[in-house]
């Protein structure tokens, strides 16, 4: 690679490491308010039988 040009291949692999960062990010977040939810409604059936 020549110093005069501009180095496209990195942006590229700066962009698809953004990406997939951003992905598992997401994924992660989406999969703990999943459970969360999921406790929030064992214990709201846990107070219905104790009332």
């Amino acid at each position: 690679v020549f110093m005069d040009e501009p180095s496209f291949l990195d942006v590229a692999i700066v962009l698809a490491l953004v990406g997939f960062l951003a992905t598992v990010a997401l994924a992660r977040y989406a999969e703990r308010r999943f459970e969360l939810d999921e406790t929030e409604q064992k214990h709201a059936k846990q107070k219905e039988q104790d009332t």
